[in-house]
């Protein structure tokens, strides 16, 4: 039994009427202290993208209707109304998501002309751990940068 199934089976114990997708954020929030912590990694049972077959998937986990929550035009609810979702609800909050105040922002800042951005900062410091600190501030830029990517739809 998969932790979905796991969550979609106590959901229901509990007297759930529906589960309510999130489709909106595609990779959730970015919490930079739970991240350094290691408590923010993906679970067993979490997907990458939607897409229709992973909706097909949960449908099939339970008898539960699972409705979608985060449809943001007007195609995607024609969408899930041919993919017969029986219900919708209309949100857009990934860009919440999107607004990180850490160091990924600073590179729109330098090629604004905003002079002492401070894009160099973070690999400065992290370079007083030497090269193991320089590809681990290059890995928390790579990731931020493909996280927030999948958010907007890249």
């Amino acid at each position: 039994m998969t932790r979905t199934q796991e969550i979609f089976d106590r959901a229901k114990a509990m007297g759930a009427s529906a589960i309510a997708l999130t489709v909106d954020s595609a990779m959730g929030t970015n919490r930079h202290r739970s991240w350094r912590l290691g408590v923010n990694e993906r679970h067993e049972g979490g997907v990458d993208f939607f897409s229709w077959e992973t909706y097909a998937a949960y449908t099939n986990m339970t008898d539960l209707p699972v409705i979608l929550k985060g449809a943001q035009t007007v195609e995607d609810v024609r969408e899930a109304a041919a993919h017969k979702v029986p219900a919708v609800i209309l949100s857009n909050v990934s860009f919440l998501s999107l607004f990180c105040p850490c160091f990924v922002a600073l590179p729109y800042l330098h090629f604004l002309t905003c002079d002492n951005s401070g894009f160099g900062r973070p690999f400065y410091f992290a370079n007083q751990y030497s090269a193991d600190g320089v590809t681990r501030a290059a890995d928390l830029l790579k990731y931020e940068i493909a996280h927030d990517a999948a958010n907007i739809g890249l």
